[in-house]
């Protein structure tokens, strides 16, 4: 594991820093939403951890009793997972298709 420099700011006591945390602690991917690129790291993340897809499905599980009110802010509809596949609908990175990322 790779060594944190740790001079300019103090852990409180028996804490440790995140980056080893992580293979142990639950954690969660966050797009940064309009404008950014977020469908190579959905790219990059679906092919490397085969649990991710899994995670998408279960958001859009959760949204989808929110459907009929979410629909007007995704005039290309919203499938992550197949953009990811194949390409999103229009610009990438316009706000029908970055924002909901």
């Amino acid at each position: 594991m790779s060594s944190i420099n740790t001079e300019s700011f103090t852990l409180p006591a028996g804490a440790r820093p995140l980056i080893e945390r992580l293979a142990e602690e639950p954690f969660a991917l966050e797009f940064s939403g309009q404008g950014y690129a977020w469908l190579p790291t959905l790219r990059a993340q679906t092919a490397a951890h085969a649990t991710v897809a899994g995670y998408v499905t279960q958001a859009a599980a959760v949204l989808e009793p929110l459907a009929d009110e979410l629909a007007p802010f995704f005039p290309h509809g919203f499938d992550p997972l197949t953009w990811a596949r194949e390409s999103a609908p229009g610009d990438p990175t316009d706000a029908a298709v970055s924002t909901p990322g």
